[in-house]
């Protein structure tokens, strides 16, 4: 027999009761595979998702590795290339290091999840919103890499 901890599984259910509403237990009830959470909504409610379930002690696996909390730091440097032009070039750094441009686009990519020096981690809400700003700010080339962006001083 395994103990189970009743206010640990009310906190799940109630979780994802206020997150996805009640149609998640509705796609439950047809399967007997457990819960079914579409791909594109957990996503886009994932870092809510998990620090809800942080604030009640329940960790959060995603393939049998525990998942982490992330804060980006945004930094961008202005540089006047002619009388009329500037251009930014964006540095992001997590715990001190540098992240690259392939980093932003797979947390971008998947919602603010990442594998980062070795451990899956999620952005914060204010970092990925951050990340979408600056990349739509920075637009991207035709083979999907960050380039300097050059910006009309008027």
């Amino acid at each position: 027999m395994i103990p189970v901890d009743k206010k640990k599984v009310l906190a799940i259910y109630t979780t994802l009761f206020e997150i996805f509403g009640h149609t998640v237990f509705d796609r439950a009830a047809l399967t007997d595979s457990g819960l079914a959470i579409d791909e594109t909504e957990l996503y886009k409610h994932l870092y809510t998702l998990y620090a809800r379930l942080a604030e009640n002690n329940i960790e959060m696996l995603f393939d049998n590795q525990p998942l982490l909390s992330a804060t980006w730091e945004f930094e961008l440097d202005t540089t006047k290339s002619s009388i009329d032009w500037f251009e930014i070039r964006p540095e992001i750094r997590c715990n001190g290091k540098i992240i690259d441009s392939k980093l932003w686009e797979q947390a971008l990519a998947n919602k603010g999840m990442v594998h980062f020096d070795g451990r899956i981690q999620v952005l914060d809400a204010e970092s990925l919103k951050t990340l979408s700003a600056l990349f739509q700010a920075t637009g991207s080339s035709k083979h999907g890499q960050r380039e300097i962006v050059v910006i009309q001083r008027l």
